[in-house]
């Protein structure tokens, strides 16, 4: 212990200092321009792309992406762009294509496609979409078909009153036996 060198302490050389931009007090043109000449005096080399867009955790990313399940309005290939977007960022050892795989199987909810997928031997990124795309265009064209209106039958009936007369089924105007005289009554 008592030999051992302690590692030079190196302490940096800042030349000025910047507080955060107040957007109350200053102009975002004469801050950008002192930035750059903090940067410039203290020899930092940073894009400004990279100040404006800052690359994103790949963690992050990933929960984005293995959490990320399809909408109920949302076509299988707008997810699975989505999917690509947030992939971009994930930094994964996994090809992409498996990646979209596994999360096109797994976000998908309708459950009869997600089986299907799921029964599908040695399924790939490609068959994958071909078959989730043609049961969601088989599904949507089904549904298109029996959502037709149905025709509206208008049925008019005929209904006889009971006769007074005879108790027949037939209007009072109608019987044969509205001009005779009734025995009974005189």
């Amino acid at each position: 212990m008592g030999d051992e060198a302690a590692p030079p302490i190196i302490i940096p050389t800042n030349y000025g200092r910047i507080a955060e931009f107040d957007d109350i007090s200053e102009d975002w043109i004469q801050y950008t321009e002192r930035l750059n000449h903090y940067f410039i005096a203290n020899n930092i080399e940073i894009s400004h792309g990279s100040l404006k867009n800052p690359k994103p955790s790949s963690i992050v990313q990933r929960c984005k992406f293995n959490s990320r399940s399809r909408q109920p309005n949302e076509s299988v290939s707008q997810f699975v762009a989505e999917l690509r977007q947030i992939y971009e960022h994930c930094d994964c050892k996994a090809t992409l294509d498996d990646m979209l795989r596994d999360r096109l199987v797994c976000g998908i909810k309708e459950d009869r496609i997600q089986r299907r997928l799921l029964a599908e031997p040695g399924l790939t990124f490609k068959k994958a979409m071909e078959v989730a795309t043609a049961m969601e265009m088989a599904a949507k064209n089904a549904h298109d078909l029996q959502v037709q209106e149905p025709k509206q039958v208008h049925k008019v009936t005929i209904r006889n009153e009971e006769c007074y007369r005879c108790e027949g089924s037939h209007n009072a105007t109608d019987c044969k036996w509205k001009d005779a005289k009734c025995c009974a009554k005189g």
